[in-house]
């Protein structure tokens, strides 16, 4: 079993090779795992662990899901029963990539077993294979074998890179081919990459572009229904909830915040359409479902536009390469990591597991994951809020946070009004893919400001002015 908190070292060939010279990486695509004694849902939710683990480790860029079933179902291509050798380069040739990955994950009397190969789609032949077997429940295959079983196939004391701060400097300008954990699609798939509007065009040298505010306005965005929960001010103290030793449940201390209000639902599609002017989520045209495939560049983006649209102060500027927020501003933004989790809490988060109970048997009435979501997003406020009338604050998508990621794991006490460069970003929250344990309010994960998932939206507050 791998534990982070024991994580020492970090390949020396992969910091020399990112932090010195710049070069294109290899594109590689996962596709879903084959499930013998597993259910589908089960299979799917492992392989959407192995990917995010996969992205975090810097050593491929990785197609996101979604954007891969979109460029499949362009071109007619049904991935159900895709095992076969021959099966696989195909599905890499339609995707334009170098590698893919694909396995099975089997369950034998109470041992599971993780089968895995990377293919060269160019020469068809298999590069790597592996196998990794672990005794116990698929809870613990989720939390610790998935990631045991790629260090094995990549050869690798860890997968996971212990310092989330990416050390990449001006990433943007000085290597296009890396400026994003999402596969940029290439000429035949053009026209897929223009709907799919969260992949970067690959002339653009900078996210920032993204920031710039169109003349036309949305004209609808009265009709849409907008409820702002008041959070009063104050010192909080947060517990530490979670399983086993995991670094990424946040320990015991005390948080500060000022006076704020907190929007009861995540963003949905609908607003976000209007706002923006288009949908990016693999889940798309349900209305009431939270927008999804939006990276934390884009929910930046989101909160300056809906600002203006209803008159108010933008908090967010850009500073060269960095984005200044004005916590005294009236408009909207993301909530600081402190924020998010007091709400969750419902203001008590000490005495809170999840978002509105703390008994395990009453999860599946407050929250969409693993054991109850179908392997979908779902309607906001279609569960019970927590006790301050905020939905879905464990469970759904993942949301994004203002704050970047820093380790030893701490939330931060003091609003942070800068944000620089390509460091990791927190997310709370879990998702409906992922299990019980992801979704308590003290567990906190993060990702590259750039990627995007058809798990991850995010929700907005407001600073209480005078």
């Amino acid at each position: 079993m791998v534990s982070i908190n024991k994580l020492k070292l970090i390949i020396v060939t992969l910091l020399f090779s990112k932090t010195l010279i710049p070069q294109q990486m290899t594109t590689l695509a996962v596709l879903d795992f084959e499930g013998l004694g597993v259910t589908e849902v089960e299979a799917k939710a492992l392989t959407n662990r192995l990917r995010a683990i996969l992205v975090k480790t810097g050593t491929y860029q990785v197609v996101e899901r979604g954007k891969m079933d979109a460029i499949l179902d362009e071109q007619g291509f049904q991935l159900s029963g895709c095992t076969s050798e021959e099966c696989v380069v195909e599905v890499g040739q339609l995707l334009g990539v170098q590698k893919m990955l694909a396995g099975s994950i089997s369950l034998v009397g109470k041992t599971y077993s993780v089968e895995m190969r990377i293919i060269d789609v160019e020469l068809g032949r298999i590069d790597n294979t592996s196998t990794y077997d672990i005794k116990g429940e698929i809870d613990q295959l989720l939390t610790d074998g998935m990631e045991s079983a790629l260090s094995k196939l990549l050869s690798i004391e860890s997968v996971i890179i212990p310092e989330p701060a990416f050390q990449i400097e001006n990433q943007y300008a000085s290597d296009q081919s890396n400026k994003d954990t999402t596969i940029l699609i290439q000429t035949a798939l053009e026209k897929v990459r223009k709907r799919m509007g969260s992949i970067e065009d690959e002339n653009d040298d900078s996210p920032i572009d993204k920031f710039e505010i169109p003349e036309e306005l949305p004209k609808s965005i009265d009709d849409i229904k907008e409820t702002l929960i008041l959070i009063k001010g104050g010192t909080y103290k947060i517990n530490r909830f979670g399983y086993g030793e995991d670094e990424n449940v946040s320990p015991s201390h005390e948080i500060s915040v000022n006076d704020f209000y907190i929007s009861n639902v995540e963003v949905t599609q609908e607003l976000y359409k209007t706002v923006i002017g288009s949908n990016p989520s693999y889940y798309s045209n349900k209305n009431d479902h939270p927008v999804e495939q939006v990276n934390w560049y884009d929910a930046i983006q989101f909160c300056n536009k809906l600002s203006q649209t209803k008159g108010f102060q933008l908090c967010y500027k850009i500073e060269g390469s960095e984005i200044v927020c004005d916590f005294g501003a009236a408009g909207y933004r993301l909530p600081t990591e402190a924020e998010w989790v007091i709400a969750a809490g419902s203001g008590d988060p000490i005495n809170q597991v999840w978002s509105g109970t703390s008994t395990q048997d009453s999860l599946i009435h407050y929250s969409w994951f693993y054991r109850n979501s179908q392997g979908k997003t779902h309607p906001v406020s279609n569960k019970k809020p927590n006790n301050l009338g905020i939905y879905d604050m464990s469970g759904n998508v993942w949301e994004w946070c203002w704050d970047e990621y820093d380790q030893p794991v701490i939330i931060s006490q003091n609003n942070p009004t800068r944000s620089l460069g390509d460091k990791a970003r927190v997310i709370h929250s879990g998702s409906w893919v992922n299990y019980s344990n992801y979704c308590q309010i003290g567990f906190r994960d993060y990702f590259r400001p750039t990627y995007n998932s058809s798990n991850i939206g995010f929700r907005v507050v407001r600073t209480v002015t005078k």
